[in-house]
């Protein structure tokens, strides 16, 4: 039975690629944050799924989770992350920081810990990006910026562990139906409130918009399932791709923000 390691496991995209793949009968290892998590998520799955408390900022909980799956890993899924919204001028460096140790660190500090594991299965390795890899949005800089730098980590794992075999993909969904619209909407909100009512007004109309848009594109958000889709081939097919962008309308906006000049896409904000 092959053994996989699932991050950011506890909801939304990663919670539905462990019940996926523990349907297919992988071996699989998710990491949740939360003893209320790690019951929610064995209430869905098999008796082979085994949920973990894995908070990836935390070296201890790596290095337990290291010593729980033993010496060999047949593929690592990093999909732990989060959002940090707010205009850059505004943006708390502590929260700066904060995103970056989460969604690029912390990522680097897992797969460090489990290549040993995955050099000896020849495994694989999946990052999930996002769109915002490559497109930056108005208030969501910050979050970008991580996404970006995860691009380069994924691409630089991939070509220093190309002689190998271990293949590492990148997956960028654009707006997916999960319980991160929620949580970055309360971040954000949080984040709002400890600052001057007068610095606000200066992003007052970005402000809005944000969560007009946020509002619009979670309507719109495509199913989990999707990005489920684009996991299971990066681990299974014999030539996997470099990078799964999911959802069409989403391809089509990378495409154009690759073509088209930077000032064609800053007047689109």
């Amino acid at each position: 039975m092959k053994k996989i390691l699932i991050t950011g496991a506890s909801t939304g995209i990663g919670k539905a690629i462990a019940l996926s793949l523990d349907q297919q009968g992988w071996q699989v290892f998710a990491g949740v944050r939360t003893q209320k998590d790690k019951k929610n998520l064995q209430a869905g799955g098999s008796k082979n799924l085994q949920p973990i408390i894995l908070d990836i900022t935390k070296k201890e909980h790596i290095e337990k989770a290291v010593l729980k799956i033993g010496n060999s890993l047949d593929a690592l899924v990093n999909n732990a992350g989060i959002v940090c919204p707010g205009p850059l001028e505004l943006m708390p460096i502590e929260d700066a920081r904060k995103q970056l140790d989460v969604n690029v660190i912390s990522q680097i500090s897992v797969t460090q810990d489990f290549l040993p594991a995955i050099r000896k299965a020849q495994g694989r390795i999946v990052f999930i990006s996002s769109v915002s890899g490559m497109i930056v949005f108005p208030l969501l800089g910050m979050y970008a910026a991580s996404k970006h730098a995860l691009e380069a980590i994924g691409d630089g794992f991939r070509r220093e562990l190309k002689k190998w075999d271990i293949k590492v993909s990148i997956i960028e969904p654009g707006s997916m139906k999960t319980p991160i619209w929620n949580k970055t909407l309360s971040r954000g909100d949080s984040q709002m409130k400890k600052l001057p009512k007068e610095k606000l007004q200066l992003y007052q109309d970005e402000i809005n918009s944000l969560l007009n848009g946020a509002s619009e594109a979670e309507k719109k958000a495509l199913d989990a399932k999707y990005v489920v889709d684009a996991v299971i081939d990066s681990l299974e097919s014999s030539k996997p791709k470099t990078r799964y962008i999911v959802g069409p309308m989403h391809k089509l906006k990378t495409i154009v923000a690759r073509l088209l000049p930077d000032s064609f896409m800053d007047d689109q904000f």
